[in-house]
């Protein structure tokens, strides 16, 4: 009887101290970041129109700020480069894509930052490097400087529209 109650005595501790409230509990969250990257030219900047139609113009040069002409997306450090795809051309005639340069500068999306640099930038067809930037950003924007340098290029040419396509492209850092 004692062997009975006894052991009715561990059972019915077991039981109760199964029945009891479990304090805490666990789970494991995993967050995935995958790096995303993007860049596109304003909607209305996706021609860019310069004209020599005076004597300043050739003998200074010209040239057009386009306020937020670039804009940027990254969650990481990155930057942009820019190349020609080709010299301007207006039929056969061609002119040398190197008497245009590019100067970035902030846009009016995202504050001004010392962790950004700029370079200036002669177009070729070849890529250099545009902005750096140390830090990513959710959303900025760069305006650029389109100037055509003065030139005896210009001279003797065929009337008329020289286009050349220009590249932007955005990398991890």
């Amino acid at each position: 009887m004692k062997v009975f109650k006894m052991l009715g005595i561990i059972l019915s501790t077991l039981f109760f101290a199964s029945l009891s409230a479990q304090e805490t509990a666990t789970t494991r969250l995993t967050i995935g970041i995958q790096p995303i990257q993007s860049i596109r030219i304003n909607e209305g900047q996706q021609e860019i129109s310069l004209y020599m139609n005076t004597i300043q113009d050739f003998t200074e040069g010209k040239e057009s700020l386009l306020t937020d002409h670039v804009e940027i997306m990254s969650n990481m450090k990155y930057e942009v480069r820019v190349m020609a795809q080709d010299d301007l051309k207006n039929n056969n005639d061609r002119i040398d894509i190197g008497l245009v340069e590019l100067t970035p500068s902030f846009g009016n999306v995202g504050s001004a930052d010392s962790r950004l640099q700029f370079n200036s930038v002669v177009l070729s067809q070849q890529e250099h490097q545009l902005i750096i930037s140390q830090i990513g950003d959710i959303k900025r924007t760069f305006s650029m400087n389109y100037r055509l340098k003065s030139s005896d290029e210009w001279l003797n040419k065929t009337a008329g529209s020289y286009s050349a396509v220009i590249l932007y492209t955005i990398l991890s850092l």
